[in-house]
């Protein structure tokens, strides 16, 4: 294999990686397509193409070189990584980075995390819930319920997702989760309005 063709799998490679870390962090399908296309340009690939979904990355250049695929299985909002990642990607248009330091960077913001932790999500989760509820022209006496509900459906949504691995089932058996402690609380005459507290 010539160092051309190994360079190319290289530039694909970095290029791939840029792309899936965009794409899981929140960024847009045509952001993450044009971040691509000038990180392969400042590499040297004038001719690449990138064909971006929500589940999945295509890359491939012009010539002999390779068409790759990756997919997406778990996407979330993380704009920090987003920034990195287009750090990374001006320091490789004005050359301070070569393409296995760039690969090398993007390997360390991939494994990062900053995330919270999952007992400040459920706080979060929960306080919102009853913000909602607010919002939404409920009784204050509501509140305490949908606080409740609200926590107890997001930590639901963390059991059943890494079983399921389908955000969208998740999400639904989460919102089973509090339409039931949502009705069991005004069955009891301890909620008001049900459509409400379910609606957090």
């Amino acid at each position: 294999m010539s160092q051309i063709k190994i360079d190319r799998y290289a530039v694909v490679d970095l290029c791939l990686l840029a792309g899936k870390i965009l794409l899981q962090s929140g960024a847009e399908t045509y952001r993450v397509e044009d971040t691509m296309m000038r990180m392969a340009a400042s590499c040297g690939l004038k001719e690449s193409h990138s064909f971006v979904m929500p589940t999945g990355i295509m890359f491939s250049t012009d010539g002999d070189g390779p068409t790759k695929l990756t997919r997406i299985t778990d996407r979330t909002t993380d704009l920090h990584k987003v920034a990195e990642v287009n750090d990374v990607s001006r320091k490789i248009s004005a050359g301070i980075l070569s393409v296995s330091e760039a690969h090398q960077m993007l390997m360390e913001i991939d494994q990062s995390s900053n995330t919270f932790p999952k007992w400040f999500q459920v706080i979060a989760a929960a306080i919102a819930s009853g913000c909602f509820l607010v919002m939404f022209q409920g009784q204050w006496q509501d509140f305490v319920y949908a606080v409740v509900a609200g926590g107890l459906g997001f930590i639901a949504f963390l059991y059943f997702h890494p079983i399921i691995k389908i955000k969208f089932f998740s999400e639904f058996l989460a919102s089973v989760v509090i339409g039931a402690i949502s009705l069991f609380f005004v069955s009891l005459d301890l909620g008001q309005e049900l459509d409400k507290i379910i609606t957090e």
